[in-house]
């Protein structure tokens, strides 16, 4: 998808002269996909049924409302951003080992569905501490 603009620039010259000049703008925005990881464990490989998964990429305008469908079944998401989509693999899936992903927001769509492959199983667990950081024990530590 791409936008135009269209403005005028006025150049003045000292001795009192002034030329308009037209200037037009094109600005295009292009919708990609780089990366399918598991959102718990952000570990790059195959989705299952029912997991949630984080498409990262190029989203240009995302801040909310991204629309995900999964072998043309919408999914639920949760969250978008301009460089990331979580949402969930439907239970459709099971026993396939493809998925097409399109991904609508912002007023973009993928030009053309995104191949994510699919597996039995993709295990992996939410953690209070996201960034693999633990806490020490300590005299402040009541766990």
């Amino acid at each position: 998808m791409s936008r135009t603009g269209r403005s005028w620039s006025v150049l003045k010259f000292a001795d009192g002269r002034a030329l308009v000049v037209p200037v037009t703008l094109v600005v295009s925005s292009v919708m990609t996909v780089t990366a399918f990881t598991n959102a718990a464990s952000f570990a790059i490989g195959s989705a299952a049924p029912n997991t949630l998964m984080a498409a990262f990429g190029n989203f240009p305008g995302c801040t909310s409302g991204a629309q995900v469908l999964v072998d043309g079944t919408k999914t639920t998401t949760f969250g978008s951003s301009p460089t990331q989509i979580n949402f969930l693999v439907p239970p459709e899936v099971a026993g396939k080992l493809t998925a097409n992903v399109q991904i609508t927001c912002g007023g973009l769509t993928l030009q053309q569905p995104v191949p994510m492959p699919v597996a039995t199983a993709s295990p992996a667990v939410f953690t209070a501490l996201q960034k693999r950081e633990w806490p020490s024990r300590n005299s402040e530590s009541r766990w």
